[in-house]
């Protein structure tokens, strides 16, 4: 017998869908949804960050959703967002860039590796001009049919920097008066396009400054108010530190400069999350040479879970000289020649050891491909990665075992 589709009725009466049906043909069956789904996702340039962002390694920013990243001046908002557009790019996307305070140039953008002849930058000064802009296009774009509608993803750098219509013509005309207006238009800015974002299966990026309350117990605000904080489904706080990059001291050297910093490192802390259990990673912006996307993942990988660790490899002889409590230190593992030897730990080697590569390396080629290989990446997104960031399913009874435990 034939399986009947989710909007047939079940025989027992009409149902509450046909009744919808028979007044509004907008209404849908969520498990037939082509609006309700995330269908795509666009990778941030960092395993670690798209996992912090979606669960795993390989998803990132979601469509059809509003990413905020917000932080400090020079905490890598532009750098990301634009990063995230060059990866759109591969996958057919046209940025549309809107950019109100001059954050970016044709040099910087083609320098992170974008096509600049596949990217619309829009200057804006008003909210309302955003608004109206972005419910135009979107409009445009939701009347074509499915398979011919452009793929956008739309930048807003930034949303801190819009200015109210009221603020500009007040400031026009001389008027100091306090605007009460501008939080007003940003929540309508939202309240209007979130639809047809998530109809269009558009993403969305939002450069945002924060600020600190100045109470007893100051917290950390990102600009924009209430409809920031309830139109994104990811908002990311931006820290950075000083990096401490040897391969970019060597080339600043070598190009007979003095700089403050040679990079920074971001720490990125979910603020609000729709996908993932938050937690912190970070990730390196090297100012002289290029990201590297394997960076954090070093925190995940034991000898268990990946067959990597650092240290030196071992002969049998040299395994049984040592005493109990350096051999609790080695792994077994077979040499190029598929002799048994061991992989013994000691975190002050210069080298690490690679099971499937059946030798020990620098530790510097842990961040690239030959080690980190896409097998093994699959491996450890499924193994360790999902199981850590993404949110447990409502049969899970990992609560009701804490219970048990606890009165043991």
């Amino acid at each position: 017998m034939a399986k009947k589709s989710s909007t047939e009725s079940s025989g027992k009466g009409t149902s509450a869908f046909d009744l919808i049906k028979s007044f509004d043909n907008s209404a849908e069956i969520l498990a037939d949804s082509k609006m309700a789904v995330i269908k795509d996702y666009i990778n941030t340039g960092n395993y670690m960050l798209n996992a912090c962002m979606t669960g795993s390694l390989f998803k990132g920013v979601p469509t059809g959703r509003v990413l905020t990243l917000a932080g400090d001046p020079g905490t890598g908002k532009s750098f990301l967002a634009v990063s995230i557009c060059r990866e759109a790019q591969k996958k057919g996307y046209t940025p549309v860039y809107m950019d109100s305070e001059g954050a970016i140039d044709v040099d910087f953008v083609a320098r992170l590796g974008c096509d600049t002849s596949n990217f619309v930058i829009k200057q804006v000064t008003t909210i309302s001009e955003v608004s109206t802009f972005m419910a135009n296009l979107l409009k445009q774009i939701n009347e074509k049919p499915e398979s011919e509608r452009p793929k956008v993803i739309f930048v807003l750098d930034s949303l801190g920097n819009l200015t109210s219509d009221k603020e500009l013509n007040d400031t026009i005309a001389a008027n100091q008066k306090r605007d009460m207006t501008k939080q007003q238009e940003i929540k309508a800015l939202f309240r209007t396009n979130m639809t047809a974002l998530s109809r269009a299966q558009a993403p969305m990026i939002v450069c945002s400054h924060i600020y600190r309350t100045q109470d007893l117990f100051a917290k950390t605000i990102v600009s924009g108010g209430a409809g920031i904080n309830y139109g994104a489904s990811l908002t990311m706080l931006l820290t950075t530190a000083k990096l401490d990059d040897k391969e970019s001291d060597k080339e600043a050297e070598k190009r007979g400069v003095d700089p403050t910093k040679t990079g920074v490192i971001v720490t990125a802390t979910p603020q609000k999350s729709r996908f993932t259990i938050p937690q912190r990673v970070q990730f390196w912006i090297p100012f002289f040479r290029s990201p590297n996307p394997y960076v954090g993942l070093e925190k995940y990988l034991t000898w268990e879970n990946s067959g990597i660790v650092r240290g030196e490899m071992i002969s049998q002889k040299e395994y049984d000289k040592l005493p109990e409590s350096e051999k609790v230190k080695c792994y077994e593992m077979a040499d190029e020649n598929g002799v048994l030897c061991y992989a013994r730990q000691k975190e002050t080697s210069r080298k690490i050891v690679v099971s499937h590569l059946h030798k020990e390396v620098p530790v510097a080629d842990l961040f690239t491909p030959k080690v980190l290989t896409d097998e093994l990446l699959h491996k450890l997104d499924d193994d360790v990665i999902r199981p850590n960031f993404e949110l447990p399913a409502s049969d899970t009874m990992a609560d009701v075992e804490d219970l048990v435990d606890a009165g043991e």
